[in-house]
């Protein structure tokens, strides 16, 4: 039985790369990305708003002429690394764009066709470092009630300018 199943796995396997050639090409697929900080979760979900962060998108069948774009917006300097042996997946590397907000689509464009990572990744939310004005001194109590003061707020991801 168990070589019955083997032969059977070995057709079945012959006769899809046997389609597969026929049709002229291999359907792309996205396996993962990553390349932001990884503080709290998944390493593409508090990308830095500025841009600029190196991705990584590790695959199935891209290829040189791939493009990539992270919530419609191009990434830059888009470079293949072909798999270096059968079984190890291609890789994409590209510059981050700038951005802000959540949950934006990874799509990697080989000619016409595209695959799509849904809500693959995340910009980081802004937060603040420090609030200093007012007393000269850093402080902010001593602020006046009638407003007027110059604050200075230090922090980052505070989007795009």
């Amino acid at each position: 039985r168990a070589r019955a199943l083997v032969v059977l796995l070995v057709f079945f396997f012959a006769s899809l790369a046997t389609r597969c050639a026929d049709a002229g090409e291999l359907e792309a697929v996205i396996l993962s990305v990553r390349g932001c900080p990884a503080k709290d979760g998944p390493a593409t979900r508090r990308c830095a708003t500025s841009g600029g962060t190196q991705l990584h998108i590790n695959g199935l069948h891209f290829g040189p002429t791939a493009r990539v774009t992270v919530g419609q917006k191009p990434c830059n300097g888009v470079s293949y690394i072909a798999a270096s042996r059968a079984g190890a997946n291609d890789t994409l590397t590209c510059r981050l764009p700038p951005g802000v907000g959540a949950d934006h689509d990874v799509v990697v464009k080989l000619g016409s066709d595209m695959v799509v990572l849904e809500k693959g990744l995340s910009y980081g939310a802004p937060y603040i470092t420090k609030i200093s004005g007012c007393d000269g001194n850093g402080h902010t109590y001593e602020c006046p009630s009638a407003g007027g003061a110059t604050l200075v707020i230090k922090g980052d991801d505070f989007g795009l300018e």
